[in-house]
C-alpha cells in the first residue's frame, strides 16, 4: 500500500510534467514540510508522518494542510483501491488509498483531470 501511495505522488508529479508546453508557470507547486497526523499502519510498519505537496495556484502548503489532516483521519469504505473521499474542497475530485486499518494514508484532491490537474494536493505516508 505504501508503494501505491508513492506511485500516486509520482503520478501527480508526472501529470504536471506532461502539461502542454504553452501552459503558464505556476508559483505554488511545491513539496511541503512533512506533517504529523493520524497513525497509519501498512506493510507491517506504523507511523504518523506524512509527505505531501500542492499542485497549481489554488493552494499553499498552509491552506492545504487542513484538508490533508482531515483526510488522513478518514476511515475508507468499499473495496476499490482508490476510494472517493467526500467532504473535500468544492469542485475537487478526492481519492484515498487505505492502510491496513482502512484509513486514508495516501491520496490526492485535484481540479481538472488526472492527466492534467489544474490545482490540488496529494499526500502519502512518510
Amino acid at each position: 500500500m505504501r508503494r501505491l501511495a508513492t506511485l500516486l505522488i509520482i503520478a501527480a508529479a508526472a501529470m504536471l510534467l506532461l502539461a502542454p508546453v504553452g501552459s503558464p508557470a505556476t508559483t505554488e507547486n511545491k513539496i511541503c514540510a512533512p506533517l504529523t497526523g493520524h497513525a497509519w499502519h501498512a506493510g507491517g510498519k506504523t507511523g504518523k508522518k506524512y509527505s505531501w505537496e500542492v499542485i497549481g495556484r489554488a493552494f499553499t502548503c498552509g491552506s492545504a494542510k487542513h484538508w490533508v489532516l482531515k483526510f488522513v483521519g478518514t476511515r475508507l469504505h468499499g473495496s476499490a483501491v482508490q476510494v472517493p473521499l467526500r467532504g473535500g474542497p468544492a469542485g475537487y475530485h478526492c481519492f484515498g488509498t487505505r492502510d491496513d486499518k482502512n484509513y486514508a494514508y495516501g491520496g490526492l484532491c485535484f481540479q481538472g483531470t488526472r492527466a492534467f490537474p489544474k490545482n490540488g494536493f496529494s499526500w502519502s505516508s512518510a
